[in-house]
């Protein structure tokens, strides 16, 4: 029963969203395979949620961060008909996987994966991200949190064609990403972001950020035609100049650390370099936890 009543609120949905403006925004024309991404609201974090489609079969990656985007993710996927076979969690922050549960329910027979160090994050600190997340998002967050199994090696494979998950024997291996050489896509995750303040309290260190660096720079390595990145405002293009802002963003950002004595100033400095993007919670708790003010 609570499997129909979530399928209606899907179809549902679905008719909404394609009625008036589809989340689910496909990517070029390339071939043999197809990305469609759904972009999520400014208070989802500017989340992206990648489905690959083959001719008849899908892979979903990353699960979003609210139950009602993961709602309307569902109803997106139903309309286009393929059958989702794999969902693969990128990263281990809860906007990557609070929406789990509401996939599941909806395709029970895809199976959900991760890396091992991914899944393990997730349940190490789930309860710390339920009672931080929870509050704020009330009827919105997960009331059964789904922990993704692992991942048995480097790779996913969609009607015979490889999505690789790159990086996992590096040393930046917790900043892996999704490489699909068939049609030269990167899904970048937590590495690339556009057209706002990079989330940067998960790296407090130079030494974290350096990994950053190296991820970002395999990257443009493999010179992708299309790279997806993890969080953007609408608009951003689908390109390397995501990865660009990227490492330019990191680049400012560490010079400010490295002058400042205080949040405040990295603040103003940051805020002086990228006026459009305003100062906001992702500045603010970046700047605290680099300069030592704050953990996270």
């Amino acid at each position: 029963m609570m499997k129909q009543q979530l399928l209606a609120t899907s179809i549902l949905l679905a008719s909404v969203s394609f009625g008036a403006n589809a989340e689910l925004e496909l990517i070029g024309d390339t071939k043999p395979l197809q990305l469609h991404v759904f972009n999520a609201g400014e208070d989802s974090f500017n989340v992206k949620s990648v489905l690959v489609t083959g001719e008849k079969e899908a892979v979903l990656i990353d699960g979003l961060f609210k139950q009602s985007d993961a709602h309307r993710l569902v109803a997106d996927i139903l309309d286009l008909g393929k059958e989702l076979k794999t969902v693969y969690v990128s990263h281990s922050d809860p906007d990557y996987y609070f929406g789990l549960e509401v996939i599941k329910e909806a395709f029970p027979n895809a199976k959900i994966v991760s890396t091992e160090s991914t899944a393990n994050a997730i349940a190490k600190k789930l309860n710390g991200k339920l009672s931080v997340w929870g509050p704020q998002l009330g009827m919105n967050a997960p009331s059964h949190p789904v922990i993704p199994s692992v991942l048995d090696g480097n790779e996913i494979l969609l009607e015979g064609h490889k999505l690789s998950i790159e990086g996992l024997d590096k040393e930046y291996k917790a900043r892996s990403y999704v490489w699909i050489p068939e049609i030269k896509a990167v899904v970048g995750g937590i590495n690339v972001a556009g057209g706002e303040h990079v989330w940067m309290a998960d790296t407090p260190t130079p030494a974290s950020r350096d990994l950053w660096k190296q991820a970002l720079k395999s990257i443009k390595d493999l010179k992708p035609e299309v790279v997806v990145p993890g969080h953007a405002t609408k608009g951003v293009e689908f390109s390397m100049s995501s990865v660009d802002f990227t490492q330019q963003y990191l680049n400012h950002f560490e010079k400010a650390v490295g002058s400042s004595k205080d949040s405040k100033e990295v603040i103003a400095k940051m805020d002086k370099q990228y006026p459009e993007f305003g100062k906001g919670f992702t500045l603010e708790l970046g700047s605290q936890v680099a300069m030592g003010e704050r953990t996270w």
